[in-house]
């Protein structure tokens, strides 16, 4: 049973079904701060023990919603769901600190599944109190940053946690991170440097999944300017950079390294894609390269791509060279089906041509694509994830329900 609190009924809701919740949402599209104090002190009734919670999935992001009764209310319910399994927090830092959840988490014993998302504030104090969180097997750290600062740099020891598989951090860079040997690293981030961290360069054999999106930012125009551990080895299975530009025409990138152990490979560039790629077997199964302006990629051997990639997808304004235009030629011999088309695009205000397997999922062909989260995600710890199961049924919260 799911609760969606929305209006004043949804106090008279929890009063009468409480005890019967096994997934609890409560969001801040509440009308004002009387509404949410209503909510509040229904939830600390006697009769609403929650003994049998096992999901919770609290979003708050409204500053009426900093009431010191909506505060006790959600630390008195964390403290009396001990059967929690998943839990879903995201919060403005005025409420975080009202909590004092920057200080100390409530001991969760049977927590397998943690999300927290903060707007601006610290996480510094906090990490302390992920240790104790012994039954952890997906945490998920993420900062939605309204200003311009990025100098939180929490110390992440979670090297005592052994049931721990997944650690995913969006816009989180610890000062350091210990893991223990079960856990996978996922990073999702907004600016490149953040990427050129050493805690990146020391975890990049545990490092499965990188997720770059920096809109019309940063500019690549040789290796050099890359990550060390996407020129040379790591455990990465997927590379999705968002870019202003990645290589030029006097100057091609060779992929190297990392970009060729992936399965997943996404460049999306607002200006040009300038790429070499070498002959040999790639483990590639996804394959996007795009942009608005000149796409210049040059295989050593086409049919060694065809042989490799099967969902693949070009988009561009316009082209150099005809690598592509051979490959083009070479799939049809090979009864190998795909698609072209060439049509006005009014995001970017200009003819955009593309050419792709049909067996290319529909939102990769999507340019451009603003995602607020990666949709190629493999973490099974983000939202993202939880939405699609991955963190088990206690985690599914949807909107239909």
């Amino acid at each position: 049973m799911r609760a969606c609190v929305v209006c004043v009924a949804g106090a008279a809701w929890l009063v009468t079904r409480g005890q019967q919740a096994r997934k609890l949402e409560i969001e801040s599209v509440l009308a004002d701060a009387q509404q949410l104090n209503m909510v509040a002190s229904a939830m600390m009734l006697p009769s609403n023990n929650w003994a049998v919670l096992r999901g919770l999935k609290i979003t708050v992001t409204s500053s009426y919603a900093q009431t010191e009764e909506f505060c006790t209310a959600i630390l008195w319910l964390l403290e009396h769901t001990d059967k929690l399994q998943f839990l879903h927090l995201k919060l403005t830092e005025q409420l975080f600190a009202g909590l004092s959840l920057h200080k100390q988490l409530p001991h969760l014993a049977k927590l397998e599944h943690l999300q927290l998302s903060l707007e601006d504030g610290s996480l510094c104090d906090l990490a302390q109190s992920l240790k104790a969180l012994t039954s952890l097997r997906t945490l998920y750290l993420e900062f939605n940053r309204h200003t311009s600062q990025f100098d939180d740099r929490p110390d992440l020891d979670l090297s005592g946690l052994g049931k721990l598989r997944s650690v995913s951090l969006a816009d989180v860079v610890p000062g350091s991170l210990n893991l223990p040997k079960s856990a996978a690293l996922h990073l999702q981030m907004c600016r490149l440097s953040h990427l050129m961290e050493d805690v990146c360069k020391q975890h990049a054999p545990v490092l499965e999944s990188v997720y770059l999106s920096v809109g019309n930012g940063d500019v690549i125009a040789d290796a050099s300017q890359l990550p060390k551990f996407l020129v040379g080895p790591s455990g990465l299975k997927s590379v999705i950079l968002q870019l202003n530009s990645f290589g030029t025409s006097e100057h091609p990138i060779q992929l190297s390294g990392s970009f060729l152990q992936v399965e997943c490979i996404i460049l999306q560039c607002f200006l040009e894609v300038c790429i070499r790629v070498p002959a040999g077997m790639l483990p590639w199964r996804l394959a996007s390269f795009t942009c608005t302006g000149s796409l210049d990629i040059a295989f050593e051997s086409v049919g060694n791509f065809l042989d490799c990639c099967p969902a693949f997808h070009f988009a561009y304004g316009s082209l150099r060279g005809v690598n592509i235009l051979q490959l083009c030629q070479l799939a049809e011999g090979r009864s190998i089906k795909s698609e072209s088309s060439c049509e006005y695009n009014h995001e970017v205000e200009r003819v955009m041509s593309e050419f792709y397997s049909v067996c290319t999922p529909d939102f990769v062909r999507m340019y451009y694509m603003s995602w607020s989260s990666n949709p190629m995600c493999l973490c099974g710890a983000c939202p993202t994830c939880s939405s699609e199961g991955s963190c088990g049924s206690y985690g599914l919260f949807s909107s239909q329900q």
